[in-house]
């Protein structure tokens, strides 16, 4: 904590006024708590200033009891917030403020809810997909963080129940140090054509440290290039990415010749997908949709074929020769638990 307010104090200069605020946000069945402040009027997350003595947990338990009567359980830390203009003040008598906000998501909790106190004028649990529009402006980077972690943890728990691993990384750069520490170095890898592992590297990574790798941007014939592909189906491990994966536990591909989508559905023993956070959608539908829409025409483009779809900017369900949407594939779930996992980063990649 300290060095991320020396952090802030380079970036915003030494005579700005650090204030440490701690915030909570109690969720509980997909819906969130908040209060509407007497002060503005506005929605906002339960919390306050850290007092002398007070650790950031205390404090938020503290002003959650306050606030709303709850008594917190377990606390999680979703992130420290600050810097952005909403988190900045200059009061009249000329200081310079600058907030840091520690927020916490509580989904342990006991009490009885008081939904009228000093600070506030109300309380409402509200859908994490329908969250008011008048959020106090220094609570907003905090809930779009959460309403993010929220729909994450939702997808780690629908990936589950079919029998799918999900794990979440704040960057690429964590994915390939987490692929490189779980698969051996006597694993034979293929590799599923993909924008997002070209620009993770982790074809190289591999090949650098010992593994043998097949993966058909190593081919320099059209024979090279399709026993390479024949080679992948049958490795120990392989990686692919995705064109789509949705918050309800489906991974979606659009394959040209469907050694990808083989790949994925059977043959490696263990099957790693990696996707950015771009690539989620929220049901199977919308993944589809995406994959159509969004990752075939860029993909179309990428390899230079040149279907309808290039032209228009979306599918139109074409039969040309040069069509790269043949395979659909909709991973439903997997009968070997522990088989696939999906990696998903923080992060913007591919189409």
């Amino acid at each position: 904590m300290n060095d991320y307010i020396k952090d802030i104090r380079r970036k915003v200069g030494h005579d700005m006024i650090i204030v440490v605020g701690c915030g909570v946000i109690v969720y509980k069945d997909g819906k969130v708590l908040l209060q509407r402040r007497r002060d503005n009027g506005m929605w906002a997350i339960h919390g306050g200033c850290m007092e002398i003595g007070e650790t950031t947990e205390e404090t938020a338990r503290r002003e959650l009891l306050e606030e709303t009567g709850l008594v917190a359980g377990k606390l999680d830390l979703l992130g420290v917030f600050s810097g952005d203009a909403d988190m900045m003040y200059t009061y009249p008598n000329g200081d310079k403020v600058c907030i840091v906000s520690v927020v916490y998501v509580c989904q342990d909790f006991s009490g009885k809810l008081v939904t009228e106190t000093d600070e506030t004028l109300d309380l409402r649990w509200f859908d994490i997909d329908d969250m008011p529009a008048d959020i106090n402006p220094p609570d907003k980077k905090a809930t779009e963080a959460f309403i993010a972690w929220a729909k994450t943890t939702e997808m780690q728990r629908n990936f589950q129940k079919r029998n799918i691993s999900m794990l979440r990384f704040g960057s690429f750069k964590e994915i390939m140090v987490y692929l490189l520490n779980e698969i051996p170095i006597t694993d034979t890898v293929g590799i599923g054509n993909s924008q997002t592992l070209k620009n993770l590297g982790i074809t190289k990574a591999l090949i650098d440290r010992g593994n043998i790798v097949y993966d058909k941007e190593l081919g320099t014939t059209p024979d090279e290039i399709k026993d390479l592909k024949r080679k992948s189906l049958l490795v120990d491990c392989y990686i692919s990415g995705a064109n789509a994966v949705s918050v309800d536990g489906r991974i979606v591909n659009i394959d040209h010749s469907g050694n990808r989508a083989a790949a994925i559905t059977y043959g490696p023993e263990k099957v790693y997908i990696v996707v950015g956070k771009n690539k989620i959608a929220a049901t199977r539908s919308e993944a589809l949709e995406r994959a159509r829409n969004i990752a075939a025409p860029a993909n179309a483009k990428r390899a230079g074929y040149n279907p309808p779809c290039v032209l228009e900017g979306h599918c139109v369900d074409c039969t040309s020769p040069e069509r790269v949407c043949n395979i659909v594939s909709v991973i439903e779930g997997q009968h070997i638990k522990g088989r696939l996992t999906l990696l998903v980063a923080d992060a913007d990649a591919g189409f």
